[in-house]
């Protein structure tokens, strides 16, 4: 059998990890949870560092971002009918708009999906970005900063940069669990 946290081989089914002394049952019915290999913030995590929260982006985000979509494809349907029949050109340039309105509704959502930022018991850790990936990685004991200038915007700073992101659902729980981290170390 093997360790559900470091994946050691155990000779008994329960028992004790010698390795990362987590208590070992074997249960028939307890799901294991399936770490994928490719995921960035599991990859790069501590032995002994836990996950404390995940910055989650603010749901009104994408309810807005499915409402330019809807709205694109609703116009988009009417305009290529009207294009049809009409051929003019305030038509053709009303079709190009919808298409550009609809990939950027779907670039806001898939950009926002790829948000990966987490608060951990030693740093905070993540990366962001579709096209320009960009990565933090602050220990808790260098962070200078943490502050929420307004709803839905976190911003964190080192001695090195300022980090701000915007459309934060969980804002003040992050800052003060940050906080409280940030103490308790």
């Amino acid at each position: 059998m093997k360790c559900f946290k470091c994946g050691k081989e155990i000779p008994s089914k329960n028992g004790i990890c010698q390795e990362c002394y987590q208590e070992i049952i074997e249960n028939k019915y307890r799901k294991r949870k399936v770490i994928p290999k490719n995921n960035f913030i599991l990859s790069h995590l501590d032995k002994d560092e836990k996950i404390i929260n995940k910055v989650k982006t603010n749901k009104a985000f994408y309810y807005l971002s499915f409402f330019i979509i809807t709205i694109a494809i609703l116009l988009f349907r009417k305009t290529i009918f009207e294009f049809g029949i009409q051929h003019q050109k305030s038509y053709f340039l009303m079709l190009i708009f919808n298409v550009l309105l609809l990939f950027f509704g779907i670039y806001l959502i898939m950009d926002f999906m790829a948000r990966d930022i987490y608060l951990t018991n030693k740093r905070i850790i993540g990366k962001w970005g579709l096209f320009h990936v960009q990565k933090i990685n602050i220990p808790l004991e260098s962070l200078n900063l943490i502050t929420t200038p307004s709803a839905g915007k976190l911003e964190f700073s080192d001695s090195k940069k300022n980090y701000l992101f915007e459309f934060v659902g969980n804002a003040q729980k992050i800052k003060h669990l940050t906080i409280e981290q940030k103490f308790n170390t």
